[in-house]
């Protein structure tokens, strides 16, 4: 077990001396290591809260970067941080929080060809997502790995959390959200998102997260908890596994993806904006994309893990590390998927 130093001993003195923590809570608190899935108003609040009770290694992955339309609900990110790499400023402001914390961060499209990766050596995966499908893709790789899931999705003024995968015979995702198609569901810029919705259902999911770490179990075990500012209730209902679901049966079938080298674009919300998101393992040299581009483009900001560019239509395109691109302005996902293939072609080698 970590030992705890003086220093940490004061730091967490508040939290050490309630029931079930204790010095020995708060080195297994230390020793966690945990995965979060998504940086917007979800993953910064869960993260923040998680750097300062003291989670000694957090795992973090997002695909974009820092918008306008993010900073009324995202407390790592400012103005001055607009089109950087949304896991470079939360790394950079959790370590100032928390600098005794160990960030490896992950600037890509968490898929199939790189899930098994950002899972390893990890206790817990936290939901900050907007989307069902790559729920699915975390969902399937930790029932494999024995890895607890803590979902946790919102819209408008309501949201709603579960715990997914604690024990063998608890739901997984795929029990409860098997139908659910993302191309039918509104997307936050038809939505909204109350701010003060935010740092409410991420306390809570931190809450199921401390106590899966210090006891082994949950309340939100086989429950789905339900938060709705509008009337102000919260209510659980009982959720049970599903005998006949394709994903953790007995009789589950396993589905292996095919994997090409095309990359698959998909619309995200705000606009004429498309993430293309490479379909096998990609991985680019933010620097020597820099000195390749400088010339023919104006670079509009550049950090370690993305880059982005004004292209001569106006649009903005950005390049992030782990291979996935987000291109902004674009009319149709033809245009797109056209505009990275010849700017690659020409100018990337």
């Amino acid at each position: 077990m970590t030992k705890l130093s003086s220093e940490e001993l004061l730091r967490y003195s508040r939290q050490i001396i309630l029931p079930d923590f204790g010095e020995k809570g708060q080195e297994k608190i230390k020793k966690a290591k945990i995965l979060i899935v998504g940086l917007g108003g979800l993953g910064t609040f869960s993260s923040l809260l998680l750097a300062e009770i003291g989670v000694g290694y957090l795992r973090i992955v997002d695909r974009d970067i820092v918008e306008s339309t993010n900073l009324h609900r995202t407390p790592l990110f400012s103005e001055s941080d607009l089109d950087r790499a949304k896991v470079e400023v939360a790394a950079d402001r959790l370590k100032i929080l928390n600098p005794s914390i160990t960030i490896d961060t992950h600037a890509t499209h968490l898929g199939v060809n790189n899930i098994d990766t950002l899972l390893d050596g990890i206790d817990l995966v936290i939901d900050g997502l907007d989307n069902f499908e790559t729920r699915r893709i975390i969902n399937q790789a930790c029932i494999q790995k024995k890895i607890p899931f803590i979902f946790c999705g919102v819209s408008a003024r309501s949201g709603n959390l579960s715990v997914f995968n604690l024990r063998k015979s608890s739901p997984c995702f795929s029990c409860l959200y098997h139908n659910i198609d993302d191309d039918n569901l509104e997307s936050c810029d038809i939505t909204g998102i109350h701010p003060a919705l935010l740092p409410i259902v991420t306390g809570i999911q931190i809450h199921e997260v401390l106590q899966i770490i210090l006891k082994g179990e949950s309340s939100l075990d086989s429950v789905l908890f339900f938060i709705d500012l509008n009337n102000m209730s919260f209510d659980k209902i009982s959720i049970y596994k599903n005998e006949a679901c394709t994903i953790c049966s007995k009789t589950a079938v396993s589905d292996e993806t095919i994997i090409s080298d095309d990359y698959k674009p998909l619309k995200i919300c705000g606009g004429n904006n498309f993430m293309l998101v490479p379909q096998s393992s990609v991985s680019f040299d933010i620097e020597k994309i820099k000195t390749q581009l400088v010339s023919q483009f104006q670079i509009k900001k550049a950090g370690t893990h993305s880059i982005t560019v004004i292209l001569p239509t106006n649009d903005l395109l950005t390049i992030f590390k782990g291979g996935n691109v987000l291109i902004r302005g674009c009319e149709t996902v033809k245009q797109a998927l056209e505009t990275w293939k010849n700017l690659r072609e020409a100018y990337i080698s």
